[in-house]
C-alpha cells in the first residue's frame, strides 16, 4: 500500500503540473493499476505462503480462468487483471523460492518455445479471428469480448499455459 500512495501521489502531483486538475484518490487509473495489484499479490503471498496444500496453485489458476466471468465495468483496478495475473505472480515467487534462475536455459526453452507456439495455434484455430488485444489485458469480462463462458476459459487457460510455456 505504501508504494502506491508514493506513486499515486507522483502521478497527482504530474496531473496537477501538467493540466492544473486536481484528481481523487478514489478515482482509479489505470497507469496505477500494476501497482495496486503488486499490494494485493504482495499480501495474498503472505497468505498463500502458509498453506501446505499442493491444491494453492490450481485455486488460484481456476481463480484467474473464472475472473473473466465477472462483468465489471472498465476500471483501473481491475479485479480480473489482478486475478488474471496473480498465477504468474505466485509461480515466481514458487520458482525464486525453489532456486530457479535464468541459467538454466537450453534445450527446455526451445521446447517450451515450441509447447507455446502450438497452444497460440490452437487458440487461433479455436478463435479464428485470433483473440482481441484487450482480451491479453485481462481486464474485461468473456461477454463484452464475444465470447462464451467455456470459449473465454479455454481461450484463457492457452494463454496462461503459454506464459508459462514462454517461461519454463
Amino acid at each position: 500500500a505504501k508504494t502506491y500512495l508514493i506513486w499515486f501521489g507522483i502521478y497527482c502531483f504530474a496531473v496537477l503540473a501538467l493540466t492544473g486538475k486536481i484528481i481523487s484518490p478514489f478515482t482509479p487509473y489505470w497507469i496505477l493499476w500494476f501497482i495496486f495489484s503488486l499490494s494485493i499479490w504482495t499480501g495474498a503471498i503472505f497468505f498463500f505462503k502458509r498453506l501446505k496444500s499442493p491444491w494453492v496453485f490450481p485455486a488460484i489458476v481456476t481463480a484467474a480462468l473464472m475472473a473473466g466471468l465477472i462483468d465489471e465495468p472498465e476500471t483501473g483496478f481491475g479485479l480480473q487483471r489482478t486475478l488474471y495475473f496473480f498465477p504468474f505472480f505466485y509461480a515466481g515467487f514458487l520458482l525464486q523460492k525453489a532456486g530457479v534462475n535464468s541459467r538454466n536455459i537450453g534445450t527446455k526453452t526451445v521446447l517450451a518455445g515450441c509447447v507455446t507456439a502450438a497452444l497460440f495455434l490452437a487458440a487461433y484455430i479455436f478463435y479464428p479471428s485470433f483473440f482481441p488485444v484487450g482480451f491479453l489485458y485481462g481486464s474485461q469480462s468473456f461477454e463484452s469480448l464475444g465470447l462464451s463462458p467455456l470459449n473465454g476459459i479455454i481461450l484463457r487457460l492457452v494463454l496462461i499455459a503459454g506464459g508459462f510455456g514462454c517461461t519454463a
